[in-house]
């Protein structure tokens, strides 16, 4: 076998192996929810629904001086609106995470399940008035 085709063998096979290793774990499964504080590549916080396992990650993604917090909520029929499910703070600085789970289900009551998700920078975990927040993203199961 001549090097040249030893090497195009190897870029071809090894192409999907980086591919999969860039395309981040959380964000690799289609059925995610993902929200930016920011736009993608500059954002100050994320919130990524992982479907496999319905658990919920909150990212700071910049050196501010802020935390971050982000909020699930589900819509409730009988109410009429949203209320909160949970909210996750994480005051563990840039390219840290915290995390929560919750069953995110299809039908909830004999109504189809909504739900909502957003991400806010504040100052402190009891922070009332968020430094700037992204607008809600709507989900369903």
């Amino acid at each position: 076998m001549s090097k040249t085709w030893k090497f195009r063998a190897l870029s071809v096979l090894a192409a999907p192996v980086i591919a999969l290793g860039f395309s981040g774990e959380a964000l690799a499964y289609d059925g995610n929810t993902v929200v930016y504080l920011g736009s993608y590549g500059a954002s100050a916080a994320t919130m990524i629904h992982v479907d496999n396992g319905d658990s919920f990650r909150v990212y700071d993604d910049r050196s501010d001086g802020h935390g971050v917090r982000g909020c699930l909520e589900r819509y409730m029929p009988g109410y009429g609106d949203f209320t909160t499910i949970h909210c996750s703070y994480n005051g563990g600085g840039t390219n840290t995470y915290s995390y929560f789970e919750h069953d995110v289900k299809q039908e909830v009551d004999g109504y189809p399940a909504r739900y909502q998700m957003k991400v806010c920078t504040v100052d402190g975990a009891d922070d009332t008035s968020p430094v700037a927040c992204s607008g809600w993203k709507e989900f369903a199961e």
